[in-house]
């Protein structure tokens, strides 16, 4: 087990300086090997007892932590990205030179009103950025609260909510005293009205310098339950006789029990302390950059409004719905999809004042004008493309949907099919392509690889994959494209097989999921094929150079076209981004579903395996906790029976619910029972360098 506080280095981090413990985990000063660059690296130790770890990373903190990140305000620590090291979850934030709110009551005891408001205020505007765009915190307290060295407060750890407390636990943590009486109780989701809540106990903290409730023994989590229940705050007058009223107006309607009394919103928490006079000088930073933000979006609108045929009475985000459905594969889709919806505001809360467009914080605008430019280029391109190209270019080819959906209901002929394919730019080790093979059982095409050797696994990432090593393998061919729902459909019917269960409604250019290991196993051999041994599945995908991601070595924070959009909760269609493919030019080997790979488990096979044409080991053997255990508890019970195999397979490649780029690195190593069926789980096959034809 690697314990952070033993080692002075984890992963591409040199750990400088231990800035806080915690019992979920540490936080120190890092530097990042390859740019020097220094960041704040938060480490939790993923626990070995109960097997719930990297589910939780998986499943919620994915979806929290990374939704935190995409938050560019001021007032908010930046997640950078997150990385699986190790037996650890490694967190890169920007680093805050200052001290925290705790550490300046630590020293100070209480602030003079005009510096505690100045403080909230400043809270209370990030809070109103980030609910704006669906983000709740949720574990507000003095340690998250950062102050820099020119007096400028940011929120730090968003998605890191730790608020409920264990069902068993009779003691009340130190982050109960600002937890929401609704997140004391198990299964109550916090919303930004519990935020508002916990900015309540901090301003009133920060004002008396002590927390606003009689509580008999605060150690006692039902004790502190109950008082908050009976409404035990102090009123602020007592403490703070001349506070403005509107200052213990306001603390005393954030710590209403009831949380539809309290404030709705964080900007009308905001309003009601300008109201108290002592935000003077203070600057609502919405207006900063408004025109600039109208001259963008205007000038988005121009560039596309005639590419789409749109009329006049068309909105913007329409238009850039038309324009992403046209230019799937266009690397900023996501992005631009992101900040157009910030214009439709059809998800407005009941209690959110009239409709308006979001205002975008200054990085927001800065990031919208660099978008706004590359869509420019784009166009501009499409143009001389248009003039001069006599092939299409790689990232314009038609999806295989359109060829899929025609095969389906005809007799699968080759000819009718082929379609010249060019090499992808700027990919040296790409074969040159000539006519497309396809394997004329499911009309699958097939990437030629040709035997020789390449580089295997990690050195330092998990001990599964360690160490890196050279193996050779024989030529073989595999699927361009996962196996999709068509194609597993048109199987089942020629074998009266049944479909596994829809997730969600059936895409037909969506890959299979919910399929077991078996039912892989079978569709390949029907198909006059079979599963990929890992060490094919990680030559097709990584190449011979030893790349880190199928495109190359470094992982750009923008680069969401590679995977699968964030938040999507779904897969999306095969070959949906096309600039995410591999070296040999294969399709979604990260980012839409994991993938089932013919070998066993063992997570010490990469030290005792053959170094020519490694099939797996004989038998199965897990020595560490992978994700596999709690989402074992979590699918069987509901979807079918428990399972009895003892035995792992290997998956390979990252899905839907995996978007920091740890989860897409090339090395990186999976095991589930083969008899569960996931949502997040396909696969696709190898075959021959001449597919047989099946009779």
């Amino acid at each position: 087990m690697v314990a952070a506080d033993s080692i002075d280095r984890l992963g591409p981090y040199i750990l400088r300086e231990n800035l806080g413990q915690g019992p979920a985990g540490a936080v120190y000063r890092a530097t990042e090997c390859e740019t020097g660059r220094e960041c704040a690296l938060k480490i939790v130790t993923l626990r070995q007892d109960g097997e719930e770890d990297s589910l939780l990373r998986d499943l919620r903190a994915t979806n929290d932590i990374h939704v935190a990140s995409t938050l560019r305000h001021p007032g908010i620590v930046r997640v950078h990205r997150v990385d699986a090291i190790a037996e650890c979850s490694a967190t890169e934030m920007e680093y805050i030179r200052g001290m925290s709110l705790r550490d300046l009551l630590g020293i100070a005891g209480y602030l003079l009103p005009e510096r505690a408001v100045a403080i909230v205020y400043q809270i209370l505007d990030a809070l109103a950025y980030a609910h704006a765009r669906q983000a709740v915190h949720g574990n507000l307290k003095p340690t998250n609260i950062l102050i820099r060295c020119d007096g400028l407060t940011k929120v730090s750890d968003f998605g890191f909510r730790k608020a409920h407390p264990d069902p068993k636990s009779v003691r009340a943590a130190p982050i109960h005293c600002y937890a929401a009486p609704e997140e004391l109780e198990p299964e109550v989701k916090a919303d930004r009205r519990s935020d508002i809540w916990s900015v309540g106990v901090l301003l009133y903290q920060m004002l008396t310098g002590r927390l606003p409730f009689r509580i008999s023994d605060p150690h006692d989590l039902r004790a502190w339950q109950r008082g908050l229940k009976a409404n035990t705050a102090l009123p602020l007058s007592e403490c703070l006789p001349e506070a403005p009223e509107a200052l213990q107006t306001a603390v005393a309607r954030s710590l209403q029990y009831d949380p539809s009394e309290r404030f709705a919103n964080a900007r009308e928490f905001l309003n009601t302390l300008l109201d108290s006079g002592l935000c003077a000088g203070m600057i609502d930073s919405e207006d900063e950059h408004h025109e600039r933000l109208e001259a963008t979006y205007r000038r988005i609108d121009n560039h596309l409004r005639a590419e789409v045929d749109a009329n006049e009475q068309t909105s913007l985000p329409d238009i850039v719905r038309a324009f992403s459905e046209t230019n799937p594969h266009w690397e900023d889709n996501a992005n631009l999809l992101h900040y157009a919806g910030l214009l439709d505001r059809s998800d407005q809360q009941p209690d959110e004042p009239e409709p308006h467009a979001i205002a975008l914080s200054p990085d927001e605008v800065d990031h919208l004008e660099e978008i706004e430019t590359r869509l420019k280029s784009l166009l501009s391109q499409d143009e001389n493309i248009a003039d001069t190209a006599s092939e299409p270019a790689f990232d314009t080819l038609p999806r295989l949907g359109s060829n899929e959906r025609d095969r389906r209901d005809r007799d699968w002929d080759l000819e009718s099919t082929s379609r010249k394919v060019s090499a992808p730019p700027s990919r040296p080790e790409s074969p040159t392509r000539n006519e497309p093979l396809f394997n004329p059982a499911d009309g699958a095409e097939l990437v030629s690889i040709p035997a020789g050797d390449f580089t295997m696994g990690s050195n330092g990432f998990s001990e599964d994959n360690t160490p890196q090593h050279a193996v050779a393998l024989d030529g073989y061919c595999i699927y361009r494209y996962l196996v999709t729902v068509a194609q597993y459909r048109r199987y089942c019917e020629e074998t009266a097989y049944p479909m596994p269960r829809a997730f969600w409604p059936w895409e037909e250019m969506d890959p299979i999921v919910g399929v077991t290991w078996n039912e892989a196993a079978a569709y390949s051999a029907w198909a006059a094929a079979q599963l990929p041994t890992e060490a094919q599945w990680e030559k097709a995908a990584r190449g011979v150079d030893g790349r880190a991601f199928p495109w190359g070595d470094h992982f750009e924070q923008r680069s969401d076209h590679r995977l699968v959009p964030r938040n999507a909760g779904k897969t999306t269609a095969v070959g949906s981004y096309p600039s995410g493919c591999s070296p040999y030019g294969l399709m979604d080997v990260v980012g839409n579903v994991q993938q089932w790979c013919l070998d066993l488990y063992d997570d010490e096979y990469y030290k005792t395996g053959p170094s020519r044409n490694p099939v797996g080991p004989s038998t199965s053997v897990k020595r560490r906790p992978t994700k596999s255990g709690l989402v074992q508890k979590l699918f069987n019970k509901r979807m079918q029976q428990p399972s009895i195999a003892t035995e792992q397979r290997v998956v390979r490649g990252s899905s839907w619910k995996d978007h920091h780029e740890s989860f897409a690195y090339t090395f990186r190593r999976d095991t589930f029972s083969p008899d569960m069926r996931l949502p997040w789980v396909g696969f696709r096959c190898v075959a021959d360098m001449i597919p047989p034809q099946r009779k």
